[in-house]
């Protein structure tokens, strides 16, 4: 049963490619038969010497023949010299290139437009992120400093604590869309256990100069707000800690 199967598969798949092949058969027939290929086809049987030309016939062994007699009288010189002018058609023809090139342009520049499109709502993505994180920083340096300087530390810490907030919220919009950036998270680290994060937290704390430690984690904001203004560029000092502020 499987034989008789397989057999009916090659048969059927015979046949198609007979169907094609009498397709093309059939269609470079109507072509050297239309009247705007008469002379083309003459013309070819000339050039091949299978007959000579006699107005709008042939000339065959002495005898002027139409088309359609010298086909019936001579077929294979027909044949051949239709395939000739069949095959000469196709070489003069547009190739597949030159009628896909415009295709090709259109789907290019739909692609250029479309790359261009990402890299500029990129760029301008990264500007806005880049504009909240430096305002986030520079009111929590305010704060803190304020927090260090004056009388009333309650309040003042209360105030350091919610700019802290604001910008550690900033920090964390940024770690999601590039988790590969180490900085921001070493930054994130040193706004809660580190020098400034444990002056708020810690009242105990306060008398301590942490002048340096405050402008370390502003530059280290300050590198990160930079590297999100060029986000089509790429910044290897994100990915480690050597780059950071001493």
């Amino acid at each position: 049963m499987t034989m008789i199967a397989a057999c009916a598969v090659i048969a059927c798949a015979f046949d198609a490619t007979l169907a094609v092949a009498d397709t093309d058969d059939d269609s470079q027939l109507v072509y050297c038969l239309a009247t705007d290929s008469r002379d083309a086809l003459i013309d070819a049987a000339v050039a091949l010497g299978l007959a000579q030309r006699s107005g709008n016939g042939l000339v065959v062994g002495g005898e002027i023949l139409d088309v359609q007699a010298w086909r019936g009288v001579r077929p294979e010189d027909f044949r051949r010299t239709c395939e000739a002018l069949s095959a000469a058609k196709r070489a003069s023809g547009p190739s597949a290139l030159a009628s896909a090139l415009p295709f090709l342009t259109g789907v290019t520049s739909a692609l250029l437009a479309f790359a261009a499109a990402l890299a500029l709502a990129s760029v301008t993505r990264g500007r806005e992120r880049a504009a909240h994180l430096r305002s986030a920083s520079d009111d929590f340096r305010q704060a803190v400093e304020a927090y260090l300087d004056g009388w009333d530390k309650t309040h003042l810490r209360v105030e350091a604590t919610g700019r802290r907030s604001a910008l550690l919220s900033r920090l964390g919009v940024v770690r999601t869309a590039h988790r590969r950036w180490v900085t921001v998270e070493a930054v994130e680290h040193e706004l809660v256990g580190g020098a400034v994060g444990q002056a708020i937290s810690q009242p105990s704390a306060d008398g301590r100069d942490l002048t340096a430690d405050l402008k370390a984690v502003h530059d280290d904001v300050l590198r990160i707000a930079r590297a999100l203004e060029q986000p089509l560029w790429p910044h290897p000092g994100m990915h480690s800690l050597s780059g950071r502020s001493a």
